[in-house]
């Protein structure tokens, strides 16, 4: 798996402005992407670049907050994957995960903030999708 890079302004706050993100696939960079970077592009402000191996290590405080971020999304996903080969209404989808229509609404649209990990696995559960956990050391 590539690096992230990520391309920001400046820190705002408790937020990361970005401007551009991507995918390292490679170890070169794309002349459209460089030229998205380019300085005069930046109306004359500094601009930082860092290189993440994971998007969540750039929007979480920690090293925890990181791998629950991870850890939420990949449910997360997998849920809104299994709802969506179910080609029901949303209305149905929440009587089978035992979730209120606008919970059922803020799954599907991804609404990664509104859900626990404990929350989604649950859901998980509900949805009938068996759950593996994976331990590695970190590189």
């Amino acid at each position: 798996m590539g690096a992230f890079r990520i391309i920001y302004l400046a820190a705002l706050e408790d937020r990361v402005l970005v401007l551009h993100a991507f995918k390292k696939k490679t170890q070169t960079t794309s002349k459209k992407d460089l030229d998205l970077a380019a300085p005069e592009t930046m109306e004359g402000r500094t601009m930082n670049v860092e290189i993440y191996e994971n998007v969540w290590d750039v929007l979480a405080d920690t090293e925890q907050e990181a791998a629950n971020l991870k850890a939420r999304s990949a449910l997360l996903y997998e849920i809104r994957k299994a709802v969506q080969r179910w080609n029901i209404s949303q209305e149905e989808a929440g009587k089978r995960l035992g979730l209120t229509r606008p919970r059922t609404n803020d799954l599907l649209r991804g609404k990664l903030a509104k859900f626990s990990l404990d929350a989604l696995v649950n859901i998980a559960a509900s949805a009938h999708l068996d759950i593996e956990i994976r331990i590695k050391d970190a590189a």
